[in-house]
């Protein structure tokens, strides 16, 4: 699995120095192993005109395929789609374009075509844990959590040392709020993979709702180590300082994952509710009134209203 990523990212750092070479600045597109819905070229793409002219009776599946390859790489979806369509009318039995054009729905966001996708390489290629692992991504965006979780079990019974796929199972088993099922996937993936402040963060989060706050900020410490500049780290540790009645560190990393995303309500919210604890009156009313005017939730909303009220605002 791994192989095939690395092999991807190559392939598009090749394409981007291609495009480097013949094309403006302003229509060069990054690539990435982990396609994201973008805006769309071309809204009515046919296989007729996924080359940008007819069809070629004289290319073979191969020659389609790669082609939708570059074009998936460039995040020209339709494009690829097309040509992979083409591919598949010359070798309609060929898992790898079944999961590239799985891979290219799933980069518009058209998450029910990917998953039939990756249904048809699964069933001709069942010892492939890469469509497993894309099929459950697909799923997790459904929201349909419990699904993700049982393909990347699929798919870690094939490819036991890959840290994403515990990673990405405990993203689902926490979506499915079985937090301590969450943790023990984060601790695989820590386990193969020491350098992971994702892993780290949200290990954090798992225990913060299970209410071990200081292994939260054990785990928002680490993630910061290695990712100075994440956020949400300093956000979420400053939540567990204030749980713990660590206000000042309350106030300081919710100050520092303001200064890093000023737009952050909820960094406002509980540098507020920290400013109350400590007396510091002018400051708490800044901060609620301010994580007001940027949006919170309508439970938080009201705590704000509520704590803004004790403090005769």
């Amino acid at each position: 699995m791994e192989r095939r990523r690395r092999a991807i990212i190559l392939l598009g750092m090749m394409l981007a120095v291609l495009s480097c070479a013949i094309l403006p600045s302003s229509t060069k597109e990054d690539s990435t192993s982990e396609p994201q819905p973008v805006e769309e070229q071309s809204d009515n793409v046919t296989p007729a005109d996924s080359s940008g002219e007819g069809g070629d009776e004289s290319m073979d599946a191969e020659a389609y395929f790669t082609r939708g390859r570059e074009h998936y790489l460039n995040r020209s979806y339709d494009l690829a789609i097309a040509a992979f369509d083409l591919a598949l009318e010359k070798d309609p039995l060929d898992d790898e374009v079944y999961y590239y054009r799985g891979l290219a729905y799933y980069g518009k966001g058209d998450f029910i075509q990917a998953i039939a996708n990756f249904d048809q390489a699964v069933a001709l290629d069942p010892d492939d844990p890469d469509a497993f692992y894309y099929r459950g991504r697909a799923f997790y965006r459904q929201g349909a959590y419990k699904n993700a979780v049982e393909q990347f079990d699929l798919a870690i019974e094939l490819d036991p040392q890959d840290a994403d796929l515990y990673y990405y199972r405990g993203r689902a088993n926490y979506q499915a709020s079985d937090f301590r099922s969450a943790v023990s996937d984060w601790n695989k993936t820590i386990e193969l993979d020491p350098q992971h402040a994702k892993a780290y963060y949200y290990r954090g989060r798992a225990w913060y709702k299970l209410e071990e706050y200081f292994a939260t900020i054990a785990d928002e410490d680490k993630a910061i180590n290695l990712d100075p500049a994440f956020a949400e780290a300093y956000y979420y540790r400053g939540r567990a300082y204030y749980k713990v009645d660590g206000y000042t560190q309350a106030v300081e990393d919710e100050g520092q994952a303001i200064a890093l995303n000023p737009q952050h309500a909820r960094a406002y919210f509980y540098r507020g509710r920290a400013y109350a604890k400590l007396g510091q009156r002018e400051a708490a009313i800044n901060d609620l009134t301010r994580a007001i005017e940027l949006g919170l939730p309508a439970s938080w909303q009201r705590k704000a209203e509520s704590v803004l009220a004790e403090l005769g605002y």
